[in-house]
């Protein structure tokens, strides 16, 4: 085992000059990120910064990114990335809560985090302007020489949860954590150095992490584009080619299978697609299959708290088994237990815990969540599922989203696909509410055309789902409440006060 930054070591010394970003029409080789890299490590070591010391990485997706963060690895430090976009007192609980030395940003955000990191002694670093003095100046990049030498069982990376209902925890993920879970997916997911990735994910997020470090080790090309909140933008960058794979989440792929210009696009270049974060309907898998035959698609799942992926499931077994979210990735154990900890029969509905070396080291300063999240070496996720004959997973939802309603436990995803495939409808959440004292079920609708209606939408889900499964209200909204991380706050939606805001 090594650590992260050897990733890119690797690369820079065997193909030093590859394209391994691109980004608005600028390219940066493996060899310019290294010794970029390299020489802001140093500039940190100066600013003393070093073994264990935080860096939060407060920047949207970037070169300047990419840069910072194995930047901060190679002086021995522990990136923190936080999404530019959380609120100020977002921001605040983190500073406090790592207390970093140092704030890595671009010169357009530096001035909602200098007042913050002055009140906490933090350095306060635009890479931007870092980046340009120093490839105007050519300077040369110092050596390795004086910098430490990480070990495989040091912290490498505190990524926040979202905190859809309390505080977010800090999850630690080690260097080994990091390197195990790459390695795993990069034995079933087949990334050759020729090949590009399109990145609309947050490097901030799990998921966008795990595109860097599997994409720098295979030495392959990342093409950033932060255009995410434009469906069609992405579509166009998809159809203009010089893409080998594309990376996205349950949701954003629905959103993209809605635009009207998506059976015009030619998937022809397009290798791989790969799908995880949330859960994503067997019907959008359907429809995307039929819109690119060719295509592979990699059903995946994972947590934070796992350093990204703990199952998948083969391409070829999609129309076998659809709706799964395969089986364990290589090295990972995965179990479906019931609250005594006995593994449920097929079909019977548990909590998925796993166990592996890509596991959290913890929750930073939160001993007692540490301990209610992994016991006795395995990590409890908080996801509901069944397991078939075979071990295939199917996703039921999260152990707190569960709707019980006259004795029933109704997952949310059901109902939600249900919806979704009426005419009109965008995007929708279902909870379980309280409406005059009564549990009912309760249907969030974001609506792509205003003829939609609760009855047209009732129609179509009477086709599909019995009378205890059915919304008994629906309220169409303008948008979903989201974390940074794009996950729906049901919590939110489920809050009685915060009900008359969405009618």
């Amino acid at each position: 085992m090594g650590t992260i930054f050897a990733f890119l070591a690797d690369r820079a010394s065997g193909q030093p000059d590859r394209t391994y970003i691109e980004e608005h029409h600028r390219s940066w080789s493996y060899r310019e990120v290294f010794d970029l890299a390299t020489g802001l490590a140093g500039h940190l070591a100066r600013l003393g910064i070093g073994e264990d010391d935080r860096v939060l990485l407060w920047m949207d997706n970037s070169a300047e990114y990419i840069i910072a963060y194995f930047a901060v690895l190679r002086a021995g430090a522990i990136a923190v990335p936080v999404s530019p976009a959380a609120s100020g007192e977002h921001l605040r609980f983190i500073l406090d809560d790592v207390a970093p030395k140092a704030i890595l940003t671009h010169a357009r955000s530096a001035g909602r985090v200098s007042g913050p990191a002055s009140e906490r002694h933090a350095v306060v670093l635009p890479v931007d302007e870092w980046v340009k003095a120093a490839t105007a100046a050519q300077r040369h990049m110092p050596a390795a020489a004086g910098l430490p030498s990480a070990e495989p069982e040091r912290v490498a990376l505190i990524l926040y949860t979202s905190g859809t209902t309390r505080n977010p925890k800090g999850v630690m993920l080690t260097h080994r954590n990091l390197e195990a879970n790459t390695e795993s997916i990069l034995a079933y997911l087949p990334i050759q150095p020729e090949d590009s990735l399109l990145v609309a994910i947050p490097f901030y997020y799990a998921y966008g992490n795990s595109l860097i470090l599997t994409q720098t080790k295979a030495g392959g090309t990342l093409y950033l584009d932060n255009r995410a909140a434009f469906p069609v933008k992405i579509l166009e960058r998809l159809r203009d080619g010089n893409m080998s794979g594309f990376s996205t989440v349950g949701s954003y792929l629905h959103l993209l299978l809605k635009q009207d210009t998506v059976s015009d696009l030619d998937f022809a270049g397009l290798k791989y697609l790969t799908v995880a974060g949330e859960a994503c309907s067997a019907e959008d898998v359907d429809r995307l299959s039929a819109l690119a035959p060719g295509l592979s698609i990699y059903m995946m799942y994972g947590q934070t708290e796992a350093a990204a992926r703990l199952s998948y499931l083969e391409p070829p077994l999609l129309p076998l088994k659809r709706g799964s979210i395969g089986r364990a990735i290589p090295g990972v154990e995965l179990r479906v237990v019931n609250d005594d900890g006995m593994e449920v029969r097929p079909g019977e509905i548990g909590e998925i815990i796993a166990s592996g070396p890509n596991i959290m080291k913890g929750y930073w300063n939160n001993r007692i969540e540490t301990e209610a999240a992994v016991r006795d070496g395995w990590l409890h996720t908080g996801d509901l599922a069944t397991a078939d004959s075979e071990g295939f997973l199917y996703i039921k939802g999260r152990k707190n989203d569960i709707i019980k309603y006259l004795g029933h436990r109704i997952s949310p995803l059901e109902v939600e696909t249900a919806i979704n495939q009426c005419e009109g409808v965008l995007e929708c959440a279902v909870v379980e509410s309280e409406i005059h004292q009564e549990k009912q079920i309760v249907a969030y609708v974001v609506r792509q055309d205003e003829n939609c209606d609760e009855n047209r939408i009732d129609r179509t889900v009477r086709k599909i789902l019995p009378p205890y499964k059915r919304p008994h209200a629906y309220r169409f909204i303008g948008s979903l409440p989201r974390t940074a991380n794009g996950k729906i706050k049901r919590s939110e939606l489920r809050s009685s006060e915060v009900h008359p805001n969405y009618q």
